[in-house]
């Protein structure tokens, strides 16, 4: 069979660009009319690659999704801090100047209130000790995250931020009256009435003149807020249960006359910013399914 040559007419023109490589890499030979259409479509197909044969350009793959960023939560953090800034108000206005007849007359608040400020915050590091093990055994990343940094924020700032700062300071703790000793871990000056008592649960010499900022108020703030924060919408429960652990804890620091107002409100500065590291770009847990979505099947 004789083979037809093809003659170009007028209505066709070679493309100054059709010997530019398409994706297959070979070059490709198109025509192209007056108004720009092309007889040959090289995105779609494309003859005489390097493989032989027709293979179609392959399709690109989707960009990657951006990673989701949650917005800190400030409403609820000043909302958790409502109580706890309540009362100290309290105190301040209304017992401060007869603290020692109350402490007398309510024997048994004294009493459940040195319970609490002694082994409150205990209570909560047993917690985060259940959830890094139930974090690891269910591979669960989101709370192995918020555990390890309430860890490493309470080394920070709950220890090594909060006592470089008492040392610094050395400012006296209600009742204690002189100038602060030069070395601190021998007082020159009696500590005030149940301050070693407390701090006996630790058994850690500790200087009357190490108030500011309350180290009890940062360590249970640090250690209550990320739990509340963190199961707002889940568990909301858990974030009054926090939120009235953490006041008691506040309040007892001034009841007990282990601290002034300004030290409690520097250790509210100090956990607020711990916390914020925390919970920046973590994100809630996920509420629980509703009953209609339980009965339905569908969660």
């Amino acid at each position: 069979m004789k083979q037809r040559r093809f003659i170009p007419t007028p209505l066709f023109s070679r493309r100054t660009d059709a010997r530019e490589p398409l994706p297959c890499g070979e070059p490709c030979l198109a025509f192209s009319g007056p108004d720009g259409a092309s007889g040959f479509d090289a995105p779609s197909a494309c003859v005489g690659g390097k493989d032989g044969g027709s293979q179609r350009q392959r399709d690109s793959k989707p960009p990657p999704e951006p990673k989701k960023r949650h917005a800190y939560p400030w409403k609820q953090h000043l909302l958790l801090l409502l109580p706890v800034l309540a009362g100290i108000v309290f105190f301040h206005v209304w017992l401060s100047s007869h603290i020692h007849e109350h402490k007398a007359h309510y024997a048994t608040v004294t009493s459940a209130l040195l319970f609490v400020t002694s082994y409150g915050v205990y209570v909560f590091y047993a917690t985060y000790a259940v959830l890094l093990i139930d974090a690891i055994r269910t591979r669960d990343a989101q709370r192995l995250r918020l555990v390890l940094r309430v860890i490493i924020v309470q080394l920070v700032v709950g220890l090594l931020v909060v006592h470089a700062l008492k040392n610094t300071f050395g400012y006296p703790r209600p009742g204690v009256e002189g100038v602060r000793p030069a070395h601190f871990k021998s007082p020159q000056t009696p500590a005030p009435e149940g301050y070693r008592t407390v701090l006996n649960v630790l058994c850690l010499p500790r200087s009357p003149h190490q108030s500011f900022p309350s180290g009890h108020t940062t360590d249970i703030l640090i250690s209550t807020l990320p739990l509340a924060l963190f199961y707002w919408r889940r568990y909301w429960p858990v974030a009054v249960l926090c939120g009235t652990v953490a006041t008691l804890v506040v309040f007892s620091r001034l009841w007990l006359c282990n601290h002034h107002v300004v030290d409690t409100l520097g250790g509210v500065v100090l956990a607020s910013i711990g916390v914020y590291f925390i919970i920046r770009n973590l994100g809630p847990a996920e509420p629980r399914p509703g009953r209609r979505e339980r009965d339905s099947g569908l969660a």
